[in-house]
């Protein structure tokens, strides 16, 4: 890829980006933590492979990116849910 993003990095950037923004109405602090968990864990998987499901679960998106950060911090994945 020559640095621009394809459409489905795009919908994934924009789903991450609304995803962070959403209020979490009636959650406290503690529950937020542990329901923004990512449900898989990205360093297991190919980079096509977290992309693909982040397109599937936009909802777990932040989520997904937070844990990426936290392990292998792989720049196609950072670039498309960042």
């Amino acid at each position: 890829m020559s640095g621009e993003f394809n459409y489905m990095q795009r919908g994934l950037l924009d789903a991450a980006r609304s995803a962070r923004v959403a209020p979490l109405a009636g959650v406290g602090a503690a529950a937020a933590s542990r329901d923004a968990a990512a449900s898989i864990d990205p360093s297991s998987m190919s980079v096509s492979d977290v992309l693909e499901y982040a397109e599937a679960h936009p909802n777990e998106a932040a989520a997904i990116l937070s844990a990426e950060m936290d392990g292998k911090a792989r720049k196609g994945i950072v670039v498309a849910l960042g």
